[in-house]
């Protein structure tokens, strides 16, 4: 199971997933074998390392969604290149709601996405360690050092390979600053306060959030430690959001 993982990572699949099993020891202990077994045989024939083995792979997207796509290409070549087969249920965004109650079953499942907090927590005892394999294929030269430096503080190892971190940040329209007024970006919180407040006297909500990331944004920050003025802001931007959605602006 860990060659088999290693070659996925190696072949672009690094999502923020996790290689898993009913516990590290025994998963490999009974996946291990039949792994080189079905490699050497395969390898004898057509030279497809791991032809007739199958993954499956809980994802956290919708099937055709971008990453969706760019998802099932990665297993395509994959399985291309290897002769394994990988397969991908797309369980969409309540997969964080799911996986709990699988691993403790014991359902097969391989590899998984969720948030990486969760993996690094909740999941841990039911994820490999990932670190000779990331050393394998070269990880740290293509990776970001923060997001593994904090996987192994919370798991005590690397459990989790992050697909998509996230940066966020304010836009505004250049058009409806001139419309109001107002000639310069704020650099500070009272000189932002005084431009949300510019836009409002001007007829416009001067923040919008899209509604399929709310709850997304709500829940980090109520998890994030925050400094009082980030809290005043996701306070206002939460209030601002309830109020385009009941005059329908957002669906």
């Amino acid at each position: 199971m860990k060659k088999i993982v290693a070659l996925l990572m190696a072949s672009a699949m690094a999502a923020s997933l996790a290689a898993c099993g009913g516990s590290a020891q025994s998963s490999e202990a009974t996946s291990t074998a039949p792994a080189e077994s079905t490699a050497a045989e395969s390898t004898a024939t057509d030279g497809k390392k791991y032809e007739g083995v199958e993954l499956t792979m809980w994802s956290m997207w919708s099937a055709g969604e971008v990453q969706a796509n760019a998802i099932q290409a990665a297993a395509d070549a994959f399985e291309a290149e290897t002769g394994a087969h990988v397969n991908i249920e797309w369980k969409g965004r309540d997969v964080n709601t799911l996986i709990s109650a699988a691993l403790e079953s014991g359902e097969k499942l391989d590899i998984f996405e969720d948030d990486y907090n969760r993996i690094g927590h909740a999941y841990a005892p039911y994820t490999y360690d990932l670190t000779e394999m990331a050393d394998a294929v070269g990880y740290d030269d293509f990776s970001y050092a923060c997001f593994n430096d904090q996987s192994k503080e919370w798991a005590g190892y690397l459990n989790s390979i992050v697909e998509q971190p996230q940066i966020g940040g304010i836009f505004y329209n250049k058009d409806v600053f001139d419309a109001c007024g107002i000639t310069d970006a704020p650099k500070t919180w009272d000189e932002f306060l005084t431009v949300c407040q510019t836009l409002k006297d001007n007829g416009y909500e001067p923040l919008a959030l899209d509604g399929a990331y709310a709850t997304i944004w709500s829940a980090i920050w109520a998890r994030t430690p925050l400094p009082s003025w980030a809290r005043t802001v996701a306070g206002l931007t939460m209030k601002l959001l309830l109020r385009l959605r009941r005059k329908s602006l957002i669906s």
